[in-house]
């Protein structure tokens, strides 16, 4: 046990620390993408960028995970349209309906 905890430490400090501009991009994969991350009035700021092919008036579902921890699920809330692409990783959008939160999850929508 100890030397799996040895060796989980050596993995993150080398992937969090010896890289951290890779490692910038990993936290944002692996925990940030797809998330709104503000929130002020009806304008949202959301992790999806030019990388994952935001594009201006896209409409988005925005989806929040709700349930027990046996029995979680995707709840959808509303929907937010692109406003502006800031960068590779975050875009700005306009909240269209429902009750958008930070932490909610914005997916694009499947016509």
């Amino acid at each position: 046990m100890n030397r799996m905890k040895l060796i989980s430490a050596f993995i993150m400090y080398f992937v969090f620390f010896a890289f951290p501009a890779h490692s910038q991009g990993l936290v944002h994969r692996l925990f940030m993408r797809g998330t709104v991350v503000q929130l002020s009035g009806q304008e949202a700021t959301i992790c999806v960028g030019k990388e994952d092919g935001a594009l201006i008036g896209q409409t988005l579902q925005v989806r929040r995970i709700v349930g027990s921890p046996k029995a979680l699920r995707l709840a959808e809330i509303g929907e937010v349209r692109i406003t502006s692409v800031i960068n590779d990783h975050f875009a700005t959008a306009t909240v269209l309906r429902g009750d958008v939160k930070k932490n909610d999850l914005v997916e694009i929508r499947k016509n």
